[in-house]
């Protein structure tokens, strides 16, 4: 299992490291899609990874990564609602919220 949770980190971190675009636009609908467009990327290589590494589990550890999966995608959609609530009056809220589960996604 040690070497599964390397092989998972090592795999993520080369795979993250170049997909960033850098959201500079100027209205609040280009910097939206920006940060949609970026979580979609990481969103992308994380299922890539996700999906590569579950055929070399077995059953057991297949069943523990996949509750572990959902535990994580409740905790990041819960987080990160809560910054898209604190502005969700302002303009920017969906580019907090994008940019969040973009930055949880990553990490």
């Amino acid at each position: 299992m040690i070497k599964f949770v390397i092989y998972v980190a090592m795999a993520l971190t080369s795979n993250f490291a170049f997909s960033k675009t850098v959201c500079d636009q100027r209205t609040t609908s280009e910097l939206e899609t920006c940060a949609h467009e970026n979580f979609d990327s990481s969103n992308s290589n994380l299922n890539r990874v996700y999906n590569n590494a579950i055929k070399h589990l077995d059953a057991s550890d297949r069943l523990d990564l996949l509750l572990a999966q959902r535990a994580w995608i409740k905790y990041k959609e819960k987080y990160c609602r809560a910054a898209y609530d604190a502005t969700s009056l302002g303009e920017e809220a969906a580019v907090d919220m994008w940019s969040c589960l973009d930055a949880v996604t990553e990490s």
